[in-house]
């Protein structure tokens, strides 16, 4: 249990870390503006990373099992025909306006283009990886991209003091990804069927739409704001709130590699409800106990050393960090119910939701912005993360008619998770009460944790 744990988690863990330093040490030697453009970009690769991939990560997840080697050929063949689908349209697009998302057509969204293609290719093999239990492959190919990309980005961003060497340093980590395991990639599809389509495909295309538009309302719920911040303030105003926001948003990346470990297990005893729900259990107390303590480490670190690193524009975005890092600590209770529904096989619920949810963000932050700047978009952030979690859950226990004990738990923790938040936010300026807050959280989780572990245990005996 633990071994695999390290393999896969571990790993991810670290690896997201690195894909976090790579944004959030750039303030280190750009000016609030130059970061805005960063801001603006990361917002940009997030919403074509959704379009073009078509869900098909999470695809690979749930259906290898049924597809077995095929599965990976369908996948890498659905991402080639998105990528030239939408650069044809990027193209057309390129004849009536020479800005596409306020970022030139050529050289240098183009350019990101290409870096995005060789990104999905690598996601993709690294999905298929972990479906299939290699670790090997799943390590080597993931920490590569990941330190290539943090080196190139800072490096190309430290020549050229501009914003833009983000898309030319991830051109670099494709090109080396691509250089180092062309073999892997290619002898798992042949071109010449690019454009060969049977029941199989269209099997997988179906399922994977539903979450295309779940992943990109999910991106708009983390990405709209920049937009927002930027046309009706500045690229100064974005540089602000993109350093804040990519402090506060950081414990995201640890609910990704522990969910690395744990998805393929809610999957696997879906039909065991004790089981399932034993995992589910776990997984919300081990992730939130952890994200207590990042959290302790994030707000006092960004308070007492990070000004000596910034400039003081930097800092003058702190009082919005504690309501970004409370909006995050909502997500492990959508997880939960996002899970529910894909073992339902409710995706198309789950896009709606997000849909919803996302346009909430929109809305609150066409209202809150131009009321209160930065302030509003991170108000806007945890409103609308709050409205999600709590209509996916309420979808899931609706549909699969949850166990109480099971419900009681998640309710319960939901409302004592929103408490701290609000009394962090509340107590900030008394940054010490504030951080206690947190530490209790902290060990009452983790005493909870610990009495979970054995049943889990049980539950891992024989994986």
């Amino acid at each position: 249990m633990y071994k695999k744990f390290l393999s896969y988690a571990g790993i991810e863990g670290f690896a997201k870390g690195l894909n976090w330093l790579t944004i959030a040490l750039l303030p280190l030697f750009l000016p609030t503006e130059q970061y805005g453009i960063v801001g603006l970009l990361v917002a940009i690769e997030g919403i074509m990373n959704t379009v073009l991939t078509l869900g098909q990560g999470r695809a690979i997840l749930r259906h290898t099992i049924t597809f077995k080697e095929k599965m990976l050929p369908y996948a890498l063949q659905l991402n080639i025909l998105s990528v030239l689908g939408v650069f044809i349209v990027c193209v057309i697009i390129s004849f009536f306006r020479e800005e596409i998302m306020g970022i030139n057509f050529f050289p240098h969204f183009f350019t990101l283009f290409i870096s995005l293609l060789i990104y999905n290719l690598s996601g993709l093999m690294i999905s298929h990886a972990l479906a299939t239990d290699n670790p090997v492959f799943f390590r080597k190919s993931r920490l590569w991209y990941a330190v290539t990309k943090l080196l190139a980005v800072m490096g190309v961003c430290f020549y050229t003091g501009s914003g833009l060497g983000y898309i030319y340093g991830s051109l670099i980590a494709g090109i080396v990804f691509i250089s180092l395991f062309y073999k892997d990639i290619f002898s798992h599809f042949n071109f010449r069927k690019i454009f060969v389509f049977d029941k199989n495909l269209k099997f997988l295309f179906l399922f994977g739409l539903p979450l295309i538009f779940h992943a990109l309302s999910g991106n708009v719920l983390s990405y709209a704001d920049r937009f927002f911040v930027e046309g009706y303030l500045n690229k100064s105003q974005l540089g602000i709130y993109t350093f804040a926001y990519s402090l506060g948003s950081s414990i995201f990346f640890f609910y990704g590699s522990v969910a690395t470990y744990f998805e393929p297990l809610v999957y696997k005893f879906s039909e065991n409800k004790e089981k399932y729900h034993t995992i589910l259990k776990f997984y919300l107390t081990f992730v939130l106990m952890c994200a207590s303590l990042f959290s302790i480490a994030i707000l006092l670190g960004t308070r007492y050393f990070a000004f000596h690193f910034v400039s003081g524009d930097y800092m003058s975005g702190f009082y919005i960090l504690p309501i970004v890092l409370g909006a995050h600590l909502l997500i492990p209770f959508y997880h939960l119910g996002n899970y529910e529904l894909t073992v339902l096989n409710k995706t198309t619920f789950i896009a709606a939701s997000t849909v919803c949810s996302a346009l909430l963000n929109v809305g609150l932050n066409i209202i809150l912005i131009p009321k209160w700047g930065i302030l509003g978009a991170a108000m806007g952030t945890f409103f609308s993360y709050a409205f999600l979690s709590i209509v996916c859950n309420a979808w899931a226990i609706k549909t699969a008619g949850i166990q109480r004990n099971y419900l009681g738990y998640i309710i319960t923790t939901f409302l004592f998770i929103n408490a701290v938040i609000f009394y962090v936010n509340y107590k900030i300026s008394e940054i010490w009460m504030a951080t206690a807050a947190l530490f209790a959280t902290f060990l009452i989780l983790g005493y909870i944790s610990i009495r979970q572990l054995p049943a889990l245990k049980s539950v891992l005996q024989n994986t």
